[in-house]
């Protein structure tokens, strides 16, 4: 019916009028007739409102984004992240915060626009030319998020993978002033930010730490999110129009009743009753904010817990990891050589405090066995400058003294190959120019170059061991500056009280190939016969094999279970693989954790600048003991003569002590007897008697 025709029928208007109230028309009011239809129109937020609230939006967005700080350095991240959180917030409230925003479909045009140029301006300004820097953000885009997780933590400041936090922070922050302009929700703006904060903790999971001060900040400013919010609406107009006059309202007032929808959309109810339906509401926003609070404060606790106070959910475990393709990684075959060319210097370290006995440089950890050959298990990581206190490291529980950072200035004469000797438990590490030679960047240093056909970064960690590798072969000159922390000295009673678990984590450290020679469980019985604790059977197996056998480099190297027999039943003679070899085999019938090292001792505490040689090469074993982590065992004898006892039997009533400084910790070794004279292979002088 056309509107206006018929003086009795209702009248179809639709004039404007205050929001959520009916329209009628005058004829229709005096006769006691609704002549017009309700449509209770969307009350309008104050755009002032709406502005003050984003301030709050930027602030979560940035502590969401700065979640990624022990996944990064705090440094990398300092710059990045507040700019991320704040730009695409004023971008998108100058194009939206008006009485009649743009449409959806430009706004996002826009700022995802002004992403790829702040991100090709800024992040990946290192990278050369403007298409190269493109390739970088598009990298970074696409695949940074799982280039991540494949790296070690904390991470290099490699342009790719920063632009994992600043993409996530950016998308955050235009998302949540869209919400902001566009729905009447309250602690729905607040749901970007947490969403980056728990993929932030995820990323964190192995790197202990906590995040209570982040979650602390993100609860505060929800709360306060949620109080502008709702202090908008109650300024509303819909919540102070009066009542149209009428009989009856089909919106269901009566009389002057006032019509107030029950609940808006979003998270929360937004409307703004009176009385007792004002007080509920207010309590449904409170426990909102608690749920917040609650779960900021889980989060703090390191991440997604498990059931029965399990670890961290950590996404790497569910995640095949491609490992960086480099070549040599097993030093035992260039063992032999090294120890054939004695006086070849290898490169020159100076430690700094000088520690005050000998020192061994790890160059590579073997932990996999099949009868014939060694090999590594762990798979190396990209790495940045630090390597973080998951690499290899283990805290030392006991009451020892504290340990102290040692710096090692490296430097390759002929080493060669891609392994980088270093003291056990490393901890940074960075590339020293060379004068008057091009020398790579030092590791750490903004402005990445790398591009998405090249691996990240110049070395590479593996976590299982802390041993570092580089992407590029070392050559002589190569100089390089690492800090490690070397476990503190242990007494003997706490040695002896140190206990060996079963645990999955220790398994492959226990397996053992098919058709272990007979001789060698023969050697694990007499050897070990009356130790109990595992540390002093440990320490009664090496003392066996140094005062049973002789070290001599000049039979043929190898460590097959063929060459273990013919070494432990015929000739009584070897070289420092086959003793280590024996020495993990058997650690290993003993039910102790075992692995392989290869690397070098270095006498010479006096000398400021100690310089190995071939003849510092060594193979030697470390056994993993609760609470004290990986202990280093050496049981390759000084060359020379070799002394037996009686019937093969040793007992450890006599203490000798062998201080070996970041091998995996110094400790004071059990044994039984003392061996005298003769020069060590690698320059460590022999035990002597306390």
């Amino acid at each position: 019916m056309a509107a206006g025709n018929s003086a009795d029928g209702p009248v179809m208007t639709d004039i404007g009028g205050p929001p959520d109230e009916a329209v009628r028309s005058a004829a229709g009011a005096g006769a006691g007739h609704v002549v017009g239809v309700d449509h209770p129109l969307r009350p309008q937020e104050p755009v002032r409102t709406r502005l003050a609230a984003l301030p709050v939006v930027a602030g979560l967005t940035c502590v969401g984004g700065f979640g990624f700080r022990r996944v990064f350095t705090t440094h990398d991240l300092e710059v990045i992240i507040p700019v991320a959180a704040v730009v695409p917030v004023i971008l998108t409230a100058a194009l939206g915060a008006r009485r009649r925003p743009l449409p959806l479909v430009g706004t996002v045009a826009a700022w995802s626009g002004g992403f790829v140029i702040w991100a090709a301006c800024t992040v990946g300004a290192g990278a050369g030319g403007f298409w190269a820097r493109l390739s970088v953000v598009r990298s970074g885009v696409l695949s940074g998020w799982a280039r991540l997780l494949d790296t070690a933590i904390p991470a290099p400041p490699d342009g790719a993978l920063l632009l994992v936090p600043a993409a996530l922070t950016w998308l955050a922050a235009a998302v949540g002033v869209e919400l902001v302009i566009r729905t009447r929700a309250r602690l729905l703006p607040a749901l970007p930010a947490a969403l980056v904060l728990v993929a932030a903790v995820a990323y964190a999971a192995p790197v202990p730490g906590s995040d209570a001060p982040l979650a602390a900040a993100f609860a505060a400013l929800a709360a306060i999110l949620v109080r502008v919010r709702g202090s908008g609406r109650s300024r509303s107009p819909a919540g102070s129009a009066a009542a149209s006059p009428g009989p009856a309202r089909p919106g269901g007032g009566m009389g002057g009743r006032p019509t107030f929808p029950r609940s808006g959309p979003g998270l929360l109810p937004v409307a703004g009753p009176r009385g007792l339906t004002a007080l509920r509401y207010a309590v449904r926003s409170t426990v909102a904010v608690g749920v917040v609070v609650g779960a900021g404060l889980a989060l703090a606790s390191g991440g997604p817990i498990g059931l029965g106070g399990q670890p961290p959910v950590d996404p790497r475990n569910h995640r095949t990891i491609a490992p960086v393709p480099l070549a040599a990684l097993n030093p035992l075959s260039r063992l032999a050589g090294w120890t054939a060319h004695p006086d070849q210097v290898l490169f020159r370290v100076g430690l700094t405090p000088q520690p005050s006995g000998p020192v061994a440089l790890r160059l590579a950890v073997l932990d996999s066995y099949d009868g014939a050959t060694w090999s590594m298990s762990g798979r190396y990581l990209p790495a940045g400058r630090e390597i973080g206190e998951q690499a290899g490291r283990v805290a030392d529980r006991g009451g020892g003294h504290p340990s102290t950072p040692v710096t090692q200035d490296l430097t390759i004469a002929d080493l060669g190959g891609d392994l980088v000797p270093a003291l056990a438990r490393l901890g940074q590490f960075t590339v020293v120019p060379t004068a008057g030679a091009e020398s790579p960047p030092p590791a750490g240093q903004g402005g990445s170059t790398a591009t998405a056909e090249e691996p990240t970064g110049r070395f590479a960690v593996d976590p299982d061991d802390g041993t570092l590798v580089r992407t590029a072969s070392l050559h002589p000159g190569n100089r390089l500056r690492l800090v490690s922390t070397p476990q503190a000295a242990m007494t003997a009673d706490r040695l002896l009280a140190l206990t060996v678990s079963a645990t999955p984590n220790n398994a492959p450290y226990l397996a053992l190939p098919d058709e272990v020679p007979p001789v060698l469980r023969e050697l694990v019985s007499v050897a070990t016969d009356g130790g109990a604790p595992p540390y002093q059977r440990a320490a009664l197996l090496r003392q066996y094999l140094m005062a049973t056998f002789s070290f001599d480099p000049t039979v043929p190297a190898g460590h097959s279970l063929a060459h273990i027999d013919h070494f432990l039943g015929q000739t009584r003679r070897g070289t420092s693989e086959q003793f280590a070899t024996t020495f993990v085999l058997a650690a290993r019938l003993l039910g102790l954790p075992a692995r392989l090292v290869v690397g070098f001792t270095a006498a010479d505490p006096h000398a400021v600048t100690r310089t190995i040689r071939g003849a510092d090469a060594l193979a030697w074993a470390e056994v993993n003991f609760d609470g004290a982590g990986w202990l280093p065992f050496f049981p390759t004898p000084p060359s020379g003569g070799c002394t037996r006892r009686s019937g093969g039997r040793l007992h450890a009533g006599r203490v000798l002590r062998t201080d070996v400084t970041g091998g995996g910790g110094a400790a004071h070794h059990r044994f039984g007897t003392a061996r005298s004279g003769g020069r060590h292979p690698a320059g460590r002088p022999p035990a002597s008697v306390r």
